[in-house]
């Protein structure tokens, strides 16, 4: 080989090498999505958190250029499907749709997670926001909030109040309320709040702080007696029944539904799916059928979910301790 030829192949390779150095970061992003995308989600078909998956996965596949699979993994209160995202590979094709108390309230109830919600899993976007609204049977003889307190006060203890189980939002959310009312309720917990909700219709408990996609036909049909509402959507939803806040200036409870990736999932590929998020929430359609189903359209950027996260955990995680709820 001649000096010339060798100088020649030598410019050749690094002409090469320089231009994979210069389109690799595209190449990379242009990989992604390259499979359907598998969206997990942490409840049964036909609950809040898979309707939204499907709403939003369904305005997204067209962006992304990809189906999306939606995997329902229930159990542990959401604990199973965070753990199934949280080992998955981090390049986007898996994603979770998280509810607040997974990364809130999950990591002081439980003793041993398979996830950690800082580590394990990296914020994408808000996808919705939601209130909660405090509900009675009409049989207790109360038509307002100030009503039920004076009547849980007069009778301490006697009152009883349903919840998802222990440690749950509609657990803690009622737990607040009444610290704020000085009363006291008995607490019944349940393995999830249909089976509470469906207990407080039929008269066998007194009241629920639940959300309003689950009790807003109840209400409707006169079955259950709306007492107070958190959120704006409830003012949409509720225009004649009060906020709570009225009562307890400053009072806050809103439940929200967030997009999660695995911890190391590269920040192109957030970008990219967050975008889509974006996007998707700006369908009128998208936005009527969550409002219908009581809940508002809401996105952000990782860092704000990020910063709801830690902020969800500095209120609930004292409640917990003071209340010295564990579960296994």
């Amino acid at each position: 080989m001649t000096r010339h030829a060798g100088s020649m192949q030598r410019r050749m390779f690094l002409a090469a090498t320089g231009s994979l150095v210069l389109v690799g970061p595209h190449a990379r992003a242009q990989a992604f999505p390259n499979k359907p995308i598998r969206l997990v989600v942490p409840s049964p078909a036909g609950t809040p958190p898979d309707y939204i998956a499907r709403l939003f996965s369904g305005e997204m596949k067209d962006d992304l250029g990809q189906a999306f699979v939606v995997d329902n993994r229930p159990g542990v209160a959401g604990a199973l499907a965070a753990g199934e995202v949280a080992k998955a590979v981090p390049d986007g094709h898996t994603l979770l749709l998280a509810v607040d108390s997974m990364l809130t309230i999950n990591p002081f109830v439980y003793t041993k997670l398979a996830y950690d919600p800082v580590r394990d899993l990296r914020p994408v976007s808000l996808l919705a926001t939601t209130g909660g609204v405090v509900v009675v049977h009409p049989g207790l003889g109360v038509k307002t909030w100030p009503e039920l307190v004076r009547l849980a006060q007069s009778k301490p203890g006697v009152l009883t109040f349903a919840s998802g189980g222990n440690g749950h939002p509609t657990h803690l959310g009622m737990e607040m309320l009444m610290q704020k009312a000085d009363m006291k309720m008995t607490h019944v917990p349940y393995r999830g709040t249909p089976p509470g909700l469906q207990d407080v219709v039929g008269g066998q408990v007194s009241a629920i702080f639940t959300s309003y996609v689950e009790t807003l036909p109840h209400v409707k049909a006169g079955r259950l007696v709306a007492l107070g509402t958190t959120g704006e959507v409830g003012k949409k939803l509720f225009p004649d029944v009060p906020e709570l806040s009225r009562f307890y200036p400053g009072f806050q409870y809103e439940a929200w539904f967030g997009l999660f990736a695995p911890g190391g999932t590269p920040d192109d590929v957030v970008q990219r799916v967050n975008a889509a998020v974006v996007k998707a929430g700006r369908s009128a359609t998208l936005q009527q059928t969550l409002m219908d189903g009581g809940m508002a359209t809401q996105s952000s950027t990782p860092a704000q979910l990020g910063s709801m996260v830690q902020a969800g955990a500095e209120r609930y995680g004292p409640i917990v301790k003071a209340l010295g709820i564990k579960a296994d």
